[in-house]
């Protein structure tokens, strides 16, 4: 028995203009021609037939995909289309047996960007979704990507939608031996996926097979599900203009007589229990499938260096558009972005293009390739040209009155020039918290918000690092009166404090966040207050907790980003005496207890700094997407408390969460990068990394060996990090890559115990490991000189350095969790894809065979090896960077104030 699926996509793209302008870049009056002889020869022929076809056969279904495209011009240029897709949407509704599918709204390449975090894919989608909605009363649960294009992280993201099931395209030898009709389930096993049979597809929208025929081969298949799909045009418009309603009504029939096959649509068979446990498919970006040609791949839309060029560029105009205020120019920007605009471009032979192709030539209105791409160029270069007149514009009238943005963190590295000059002298670093604070409020300063922090006053710190004296510190700042746009916070608390989160003098990290947070509430708040009144406060981890609530006591809106799981707890009576009048705002902390079970006792309530800022904040973020799924879904049942899960889950579901996966600071390159003994970029890394090496083995004190790869452990010695993994293998793992010349070096601090731990490995070595307390020149000397990054974490909310390392040529090994997992992909040497080498479990034979697939990388042929370096530079570049990560921030603030900032 095998389930019949018949499915449809029905699109009509914007075609440009030959000439284009920058006010009116379509040819609206061809559109128009075309979608009026289409919807007269095909759609409303076969809307109709097949609204009769399922109303009088109880078993008969298809399914039908429509894109935003297509409906935006029947609402523009044929209402009557619009109706007769309404009834069928009607009938759908009325009888199960009829699904739409949903899609990206302009048939767009978008699920092809490099962007981690797939924004404007999900965008795209939702906007779909929203449309089907409001026109066809239908809300999507199966997906079609543009094209059947498919990848891991297509189905991740249809995934976190809620779609049930995607129809995608297979590779022949992708199915490993199974037949055409089976269904597999993504790479994570959490969406079901339904390939097109490719031969049935062909044999019913361009053979002349008769009906018995076709019903006969899908009868013979074996397998699951038969998915038999094409465009909506074949009925008709392309194929069999004689008889092609003839055979569809025929269908039916012959199908009926066949028992074994079952007619159910794509959800339907999602649901069906015996494909629970499917075979998993897993597709790296870079091998993304579609329906064209006999490949299967995009080369059709982004093969040729014209292609690429121009969708690079397409792609990187993405933030600054969405940064605008032109919903016009937005419109417009995504409409270029239809996949046809890229395909009339493609210069693919039509023997490798195969009968697919007819599907787009047959509405090229482009006379070759070279038209097209001339037409695409200039309709990108107007585009540019009418969003830089718009923003100048703008730009003068949203400074009369800009919302102010006052970003809250315990730590901080430098910050640009434009802070004036205390931004030279600030450095308060713990960890990654202080190097994403820092590139953050850079980015919104190049943006020219209206950005202001504030941070505790660590002298000691501070001092060190700018290496001036107390006075000249106290000349350039006082605590409140020093430069408009930093406000430091003097306390004695952190005064001569040289480690963030270090007892110091008694003094506990909580006492300092306590300390913190009082003169925030009670100074900070009214000295940074704009005389318009409107202002946001973003706060940043646990140490910032009481601030929200704080906040919204005064009326103003909150972000709270969730830097790690960590947390402090202190009695609304201790919190009183330290100086905060929590009276004002205790009903939005989180208390441990109910007031009710203690009487209302302040000595005995406890406050929890995390939970209540995560409760108080209109909005809070994690560091990364999957470090929030995580949460949500009840991984870390023994680190994450149930409180913690339902609070994340309260503003998950009301859709006030996301995860932002951070990015390193732009300075982080290996060109421009302090610490260095040569700077260098992927045409130099080969003579750079060398030099490193050897410098970071003289401070080290590794053995001096420019053969031997280092294996670099760059992050604190905290369990969250693994480090008993590592410390069950550096001696056998050295001892088993001896001729190798393998070494391990170790640039951190933490718990004590590990300290004393790698230190005693480092001396029993024979320098082959080696172990220094954190230097941050040395950890950059180290990212630089290695050859690998180990970051083996239980949990890893987001890390820097995985992705800093891909910049320096140095590739991470890493767990497959939280931000690891967004960002790092295993490397296929035969295919050239992936960044990394990734495990799974938890464990120190996990490890062992993550380190044993890099060392299998460094014993590649050396061509291979710096020529996937090189690659994995440039893509560690343009992948992660600071840009996208703050546009991202810059779009929540927009939420929460309500309009637009840039």
């Amino acid at each position: 028995m095998s389930y019949l699926c018949f499915y449809f996509q029905a699109h009509q793209p914007r075609r440009l203009k030959k000439k284009p302008t920058a006010s009116s870049p379509f040819d609206d009056a061809l559109n128009k021609q075309i979608l009026l002889r289409v919807a007269e020869k095909s759609y409303l022929p076969a809307n109709d037939m097949f609204d009769k076809l399922v109303l009088e056969n109880p078993e008969f279904r298809i399914c039908l995909s429509i894109s935003g495209s297509l409906l935006d011009q029947a609402r523009m240029f044929h209402p009557t289309l619009l109706k007769s897709f309404q009834r069928l949407a009607k009938t759908a509704r009325e009888t199960g047996r009829i699904e739409f599918l949903g899609e990206t709204y302009h048939h767009s390449l978008c699920g092809l960007f490099k962007d981690g975090n797939k924004a404007e894919f999900r965008d795209q989608i939702h906007a779909h979704s929203d449309l089907m909605k409001d026109l066809l009363g239908i809300v999507p649960t199966s997906f079609r990507n543009t094209e059947l294009m498919y990848n891991d992280s297509v189905g991740q993201v249809a995934a976190d939608l809620g779609f049930k099931s995607i129809i995608c395209e297979l590779r022949p030898k992708m199915y490993k031996g199974n037949p055409l009709s089976t269904i597999f389930k993504d790479k994570h096993g959490r969406i079901s996926l339904l390939p097109r049979h490719y031969e049935l597809s062909g044999e019913l929208a361009y053979s002349h097979s008769t009906v018995e025929g076709f019903a006969e081969k899908a009868n013979r298949q074996e397998g699951q599900a038969i998915v038999v799909g094409m465009d909506y045009e074949a009925v008709s418009e392309r194929q069999w203009t004689s008889r092609i309603f003839e055979m569809w009504q025929a269908l039916p029939a012959a199908i009926a007589k066949r028992p074994n096959l079952i007619m159910r649509n794509p959800t339907e068979i999602a649901a069906i229990d015996d494909f629970a446990k499917a075979p998993s498919v897993s597709i790296d970006p870079p091998a993304t499938t579609s329906w064209v040609g006999d490949a299967r791949n995009v080369n059709p839309w982004t093969g040729n260096r014209a292609q690429q060029m121009l969708f690079d560029i397409y792609q990187d105009f993405e933030a600054k558009v969405k940064l605008s205020s032109d919903t016009g120019l937005l419109a417009t920007w995504r409409e270029l972005g239809t996949s046809d605009n890229y395909y009339y471009m493609h210069s693919v032979s039509q023997s490798a293009l195969s009968s697919d192709s007819g599907i787009h030539d047959y509405y090229n209105h482009f006379v070759d390739s070279t038209e097209a791409i001339a037409v695409y160029a200039t309709a990108l270069t107007n585009l540019t040209n009418r969003r830089t007149r718009r923003t100048q514009d703008a730009s003068a009238r949203r400074k009369a009155r800009r919302p102010r943005i006052l970003l809250v963190t315990p730590e901080i590295t430098e910050l640009t020039s434009g802070f004036g000059k205390l931004a030279n002298v600030i450095s308060v670093k713990g960890g990654g918290l202080a190097d994403i604070s820092a590139a953050l409020i850079d980015e919104l300063a190049k943006l020219d918000l209206d950005i202001h922090v504030t941070l505790p006053k660590y002298e000691r710190q501070m001092l060190e690092y700018a290496e001036i004296s107390r006075n000249e510190l106290d000349r350039l700042a006082s605590t409140f009166k020093g430069q408009k746009r930093i406000h430091l916070v003097q306390d004695a608390a952190f005064s001569h404090v040289r480690d963030v989160y270090a007892t110091d003098g008694g003094r506990t990290p909580l006492d300092r966040a306590i300390a913190f947070q009082e003169k925030v509430i009670n100074f900070v708040l009214s000295e940074t207050m704009p005389s318009h009144g409107k202002m946001l406060v973003h706060c940043n981890d646990w140490m910032t907790g009481l601030i929200p609530a704080a906040a919204r006591a005064r009326g103003l809106k909150s972000l709270f980003t969730v830097h790690n799981l960590f947390t402090g707890k202190r009695t609304l009576r201790d919190l009183e005496h330290m100086g905060i009048d929590v009276s004002q705002f205790a009903h939005d902390l989180y208390l441990d207890q109910h007031p009710d079970t203690v009487g209302n006792d302040w000595n005995v309530l406890n406050v929890d700094f995390l939970l209540s800022g995560i409760k108080a904040s209109d909005f809070v973020n994690t560091v990364s997407p999957t470090f929030l799924q995580e949460i949500v879904n009840g991984y870390f049942q023994d680190l994450v408390s149930w409180q913690t899960r339902e609070e994340f889950r309260a503003k998950y579901h009301a859709g006030c969460a996301s995860g932002i996966l951070n990015s390193p600071k732009s300075n982080m390159d290996p060109a421009i990068g302090p610490g260095m003994a040569l700077h260098y970029d992927e045409s130099s890394f080969v003579e750079g990394k060398a030099i490193n090496k050897r410098a970071f083995q003289e401070k080290m004190g590794l053995r001096l060996d420019p053969n031997a790869p280092i294996m670099f452990w760059p992050h604190r010695l905290y369990s969250q990090k693994g480090p008993e993994l590592l410390a069950a293998i550096a001696q056998p793992l050295i001892d088993h890559y001896h001729q190798d010349g393998l070494q391990i070096a170790i640039v951190a601090n933490g718990d004590p115990q590990w300290e004393h731990i790698y230190g005693q490995i480092s001396c029993a070595s024979h320098g082959r490991i080696a172990y220094s307390k954190f230097n941050p020149r040395l950890s950059e000397l180290g990212k630089a000189g290695s050859d690998f990054i180990l970051m083996p974490s239980l949990y890893e909310p987001c890390g820097l350095p995985q992705m800093e390392g891909m910049r320096y040529g140095t590739l991470p090994i890493v767990r497959a969790t939280g931000g690891l997992k967004d960002s790092v992909t295993h490397l296929d040497i035969a295919k050239d894809i992936g960044n990394g080498f990734v495990f799974n479990d938890f464990t120190s034979d996990a490890l062992w065979w993550a380190c044993v697939e890099a060392m299998n990388f460094f014993r590649s042929d050396i061509s291979v090896r710096n020529r996937i370096i090189r690659r994995v530079m440039n893509e560690g570049m343009n992948n992660f960077n600071i840009e996208r990560t703050t546009l991202e921030y810059v779009r929540i603030y927009e939420k929460l104030l309500g309009e637009k900032l840039i």
